[in-house]
């Protein structure tokens, strides 16, 4: 299960160990949220600009993935950095 992954390499990154394998799972979690908070707001403007009905079937699955990988991004950021806690 990939979120026990990502909860295994920020226990990892906070012991300060870079060199454990699940820290790179938990660096490119982060590194997708960023991603996908960039990526949203280019779907988002488009779906503005068309609405909802007159995108495609590919723009509107992109719009929903990109949403829900945010959230699992910002849940991963605010673990990491001990705003939110991991149990």
């Amino acid at each position: 299960m990939p979120v026990i992954l990502f909860i295994i390499g920020g226990i990892g990154m906070a012991e300060h160990n870079p060199s454990h394998p699940d820290a790179l799972i938990l660096g490119g979690s982060l590194l997708m949220g960023v991603l996908s908070l960039i990526m949203l707001t280019i779907y988002l403007f488009s779906w503005r600009q068309h609405g909802w009905h007159q995108l495609s079937v590919l723009r509107r699955c992109l719009i929903v993935f990109y949403g829900l990988w945010l959230i699992i991004g910002l849940l991963t950021w605010l673990g990491f950095l001990g705003v939110m806690p991991w149990s």
